[in-house]
């Protein structure tokens, strides 16, 4: 089950294959389409989903990681780290503080 219309994979095969088309096809439409990879297409909607996670629920790390087709909390915390240049927790802990001043 996918939370908030989320994505149900983060392997580009899996994409390819629901729409009948090679992996390289896919690589193709996309960047031609996007000017990103499909990786880089990918981790950005995985990235929108998390900060919809991280900011409208109490979910432990290891259960967003989960939800997000990533092995641990570990692996999440290093891949939201990566993409955004702060951890989960400080993303969380800043967006209640905006919350909670509005």
């Amino acid at each position: 089950m996918v939370s908030y219309g989320g994505i149900p994979q983060r392997k580009p095969s899996y994409y390819a294959d629901l729409l009948g088309v090679t992996k390289g096809y896919l690589s193709q439409c996309v960047k031609n389409n996007s000017d990103m990879t499909v990786m880089e297409w990918i981790n950005e909607k995985t990235m929108l989903e998390a900060k919809i996670l991280l900011g409208s629920t109490d979910k432990k790390l290891d259960d967003i990681a989960e939800s997000l087709h990533l092995n641990s909390s570990s692996q999440f915390v290093k891949f939201f780290k990566k993409q955004s240049g702060e951890t989960p927790h400080d993303y969380r802990k800043h967006r209640h503080n905006r919350v909670d001043m509005d």
